[in-house]
């Protein structure tokens, strides 16, 4: 609008805009106003792209307070949002890895029905493998089984691809772990790696 005022009226480019005066001064204000955040967002900026766009907000706040800028989490979140900066590393599908693709196996029976309250060790235990972006701009996996009733990690193998020879470290990992007299419950999502028949049995998914 401001740049039409030489050919026009405000007061006509006000009423074809259906803008209040006020609000156009006011806005006019606005955009002479010097940006008090300038420097802080050179500094985000920077600081992001030395991350490896691994970091979060909290990460860039406590970087900046130690470089002397008094500012709030909630302030380093805003800016970075109006910078459209965002960390990725914990991503888990930006890379088009879906371990779901339907029965191309053995689908197990769900034998918990939704019910986890186990209460003594080693009864269910929950598995999954995870997707992050490494700070080298890699995939990394993380194959993990939980104890239901101690919330343990019992066991985690980390590889650079998501397949049955991580999965099969995965489980005789697990299986060095075991007590000889337990008869647990593994519960997966179902995904392609738990349908081969030379896996143990894992409980269905959600």
């Amino acid at each position: 609008m401001y740049s039409l005022r030489r050919e026009y009226t405000l007061t006509d480019l006000l009423q074809l805009a259906q803008l209040p005066r006020a609000t156009y001064y006011d806005r006019l204000r606005r955009n002479c106003k010097t940006d008090k955040y300038a420097e802080l967002k050179v500094f985000i900026q920077e600081t992001f792209k030395k991350s490896h766009e691994t970091y979060g907000y909290r990460r860039i706040h406590m970087v900046a307070q130690k470089a002397g800028y008094q500012v709030s989490p909630n302030t380093v979140l805003r800016l970075m949002g109006e910078l459209e900066l965002a960390s990725t590393i914990y991503s888990r599908h930006t890379s088009g890895y879906h371990s779901y693709k339907g029965h191309t196996g053995t689908v197990n029976d769900n034998l918990l029905k939704q019910s986890f309250t186990a209460t003594k060790p080693f009864t269910v235990m929950h598995t999954d493998i995870t997707q992050v972006k490494l700070t080298n701009q890699t995939w990394g996996y993380i194959s993990a089984i939980i104890d239901e009733a101690s919330r343990e990690v019992i066991t985690i193998v980390i590889t650079d691809h998501a397949n049955l020879e991580q999965l099969s470290l995965t489980i005789d990992d697990f299986a060095l772990k075991l007590p000889i007299d337990a008869t647990p419950i593994i519960h997966s999502d179902q995904g392609w790696q738990y349908q081969h028949l030379d896996l143990p049995k894992c409980n269905g998914t959600t």
